[in-house]
């Protein structure tokens, strides 16, 4: 089933915006940014659809919402931040021989 986005209010954020935002919350909580995502190139998704690309309750990327994911499930919702347990599940899974 296709999200509908469209009765989101006006988003504001340039994608430069976004992307710093992105930064400073991995930085500030220590977390990291999932292999194969870049705070930019997910901060084009953010503007584009107007908020959160996965959650379309959540008006914001990155939201405080996400914090809470990460708390119980090691990443958030959309899976652009993970804590260092997962983290590390996530390294064992790609590498189970070794």
């Amino acid at each position: 089933m296709k999200k509908d986005f469209s009765e989101r209010p006006p988003f504001t954020k340039s994608a430069a915006e976004v992307a710093a935002d992105i930064t400073e919350l991995a930085r500030l909580h220590g977390l990291h940014i999932q292999p194969g995502k870049t705070p930019e190139s997910w901060a084009e998704v953010v503007v584009k659809v107007r908020g959160c690309p996965c959650e379309p309750e959540r008006l914001n990327c990155p939201c405080e919402e996400a914090l809470k994911d990460i708390e119980q499930e090691g990443t958030c919702r959309c899976n652009l931040f993970a804590n260092d347990s997962y983290m590390e599940f996530l390294q064992k899974w790609r590498s189970p021989g070794e």
